[in-house]
């Protein structure tokens, strides 16, 4: 069984799954090229999402497009949050522009923010979908987050993965604020806070060994609601 986990790897599977499968014995848990094409670009994804119906923030095709600030910058494929800034006036724009290789310039949007959990068969039959309120983040990872069952974010996320036809396990991340949610992202892998859902119940690597075994799943909700979780570092002395 081979699982994607790192963005560099995810291209590579998706285009020799067929071969990986047909040559060995593995099961390659993974969407198909197409799905990961339009996760991995953000503009494509924001075209996926407005295409699909989902708000999603604007995104300012030029630096010379009239752009309202605060905004907000990253690169056009990136992880971790890594070159990903809040803009708030336009030297900083041109400051930015200089250092992200493929910039991507995108309305500011402001509200709650979670990441969402989502396993998949290997039909794209959806079996959980976990939002996690994130509470701290740091480095783009998350420190501390809440399980939260909102069942406005769950009933939309499952429209939103339905049009996909993701495979396995992926994350969406999004803003929820008072004028309803908009969609960040979308990552066709395990993200670093996948344990936490995990932890709470909604185990993808016991439902995907089930799967394997032969055990036909259906959708469920039977984890835990309103745990919260935290990460940490555990530094190791040698001597």
């Amino acid at each position: 069984m081979i699982i994607p986990t790192i963005d560099t790897e995810l291209l590579v599977l998706a285009k020799n799954k067929e071969l990986i499968e047909q040559s060995t014995d593995a099961k390659v848990m993974i969407s198909n090229l197409d799905v990961i094409e339009i996760c991995r670009d953000k503009k494509l994804t924001s075209e996926f999402l407005i295409d699909a119906g989902f708000s999603t923030p604007k995104v300012y095709d030029s630096i010379d497009e009239t752009i309202s600030f605060p905004t907000f910058i990253k690169p056009k494929s990136g992880s971790s949050s890594i070159n990903a800034f809040k803009v708030n006036n336009p030297m900083e724009l041109k400051a930015y522009m200089t250092i992200i290789d493929q910039p991507i310039i995108q309305e500011f949007v402001e509200g709650e923010e979670y990441t969402v959990d989502v396993f998949s068969d290997f039909n794209c039959k959806i079996i959980t979908i976990v939002p996690r309120l994130r509470i701290q983040v740091r480095g783009g990872e998350i420190m501390k987050g809440k399980i939260v069952k909102n069942k406005d974010i769950i009933e939309s996320v499952f429209r939103l993965v339905t049009k996909l036809n993701s495979i396995g396990h992926i994350t969406v991340q999004l803003i929820k604020n008072k004028e309803g949610i908009f969609y960040i992202e979308i990552n066709p892998r395990f993200g670093g806070g996948a344990p936490m859902s995990i932890m709470s119940g909604a185990n993808s690597c016991k439902n995907l060994f089930l799967i394997l075994m032969g055990s036909k799943l259906s959708y469920k909700e039977d984890y835990i609601d309103n745990q919260i979780y935290s990460r940490f570092d555990n530094s190791i002395c040698i001597d």
